[in-house]
């Protein structure tokens, strides 16, 4: 597989270091019994951070404090949270965009129902990096509705093949004075 965001050495790296907070979730797809895709997600306990910002005693900081701990403290992301672009899900194989929906919104509720059976009620579910073109076609099909944030695209830097050392990179950067 090309991403390395879905290779075994990364993956047992977000395994073995995660943040105290998060345990990693992962999706088999099949067809049959043939592997036709993968999936990440993510739950976030924010009732294990040791603050949400506390830096006065005031009404508004206990409102919020009790607001995160009761009512959005148990997030489940679907896709990985430590990096940006599309790396939710990979799929072996080309198939529609109403069965690509269909596949997600699956596994959101197994994963949600796994969680429940652990007694981990969910308050919030994110959907993480799809990018346009995706987010209009699960639209489309059942993400409705669906509140999209638009962040930064990939940061992606193509390496040339001349650079051989770390002086290479150094030497093609470019001064003014």
């Amino acid at each position: 597989m090309e991403n390395v965001f879905f290779q075994k050495s990364y993956l047992k790296a977000l395994e073995i270091t995660p943040p105290t907070n998060m345990q990693c979730l992962y999706v088999g797809i099949f067809y049959n019994t043939t592997l036709i895709g993968v999936a990440i997600a993510q739950y976030l306990d924010l009732n294990k951070l040791t603050t949400f910002g506390e830096r006065d005693k005031c009404l508004k900081t206990i409102i919020r404090n009790f607001v995160f701990k009761n009512l959005a403290g148990h997030v489940l992301i679907l896709g990985n949270n430590m990096v940006t672009g599309q790396n939710s899900y990979h799929f072996n194989t080309i198939i529609s965009s109403e069965e690509k929906t269909k596949i997600i919104l699956d596994y959101t509720k197994e994963i949600k129902a796994y969680l429940k059976s652990k007694g981990i009620k969910i308050h919030l579910v994110t959907f993480k990096d799809f990018y346009l073109e995706e987010t209009n076609e699960l639209k489309q099909n059942g993400f409705q509705p669906l509140y999209e944030i638009h962040a930064q695209p990939n940061m992606i830097l193509n390496l040339p093949e001349s650079w051989k050392s770390k002086e290479n990179y150094i030497g093609a950067f470019t001064k003014k004075y």
